[in-house]
């Protein structure tokens, strides 16, 4: 079970957000084993050696689940939100992936990647 937790300071859209409420919700599903992706920005000197500026290391990890289009406008807010947090612990770079079933019309498969760590190194 996962559950995902999370709020808003003031208002997004029609949505307003009284101080310290949070929407919470238990979905029944599981956290996938995370990935460690390295982002690095280099650039290239004039005898065409590579230089590494920055660094960026990330543990991004991910839950997917099926759902009808009510719980996929409310999930497919969450990277507009102040604080997310997933089974107790704050996540960050929160996105969402909502792809709808060609075999079920009202079924939608809704993917949510975040991040845990990060550590970023500059050369």
């Amino acid at each position: 079970m996962v559950h995902l937790k999370y709020r808003s300071n003031g208002r997004i859209g029609d949505i307003f957000f009284p101080d310290e409420f949070y929407v919470e919700a238990y979905i029944d599903t599981n956290v996938d084993k995370p990935d460690y992706p390295i982002i690095e920005e280099a650039e290239e000197d004039q005898a065409g050696d590579r230089h590494i500026l920055f660094q960026k290391w990330d543990k991004r990890s991910m839950f997917n689940f099926y759902g009808v289009e009510y719980m996929a406008d409310a999930i497919s807010l969450l990277p507009l939100m102040d604080e997310v947090f997933v089974n107790g612990k704050r996540v960050y770079d929160v996105t969402v992936d909502n792809s709808w079933s060609d075999e079920y019309d009202c079924l939608v498969s809704i993917t949510v990647s975040y991040s845990e760590k990060k550590a970023i190194k500059t050369l």
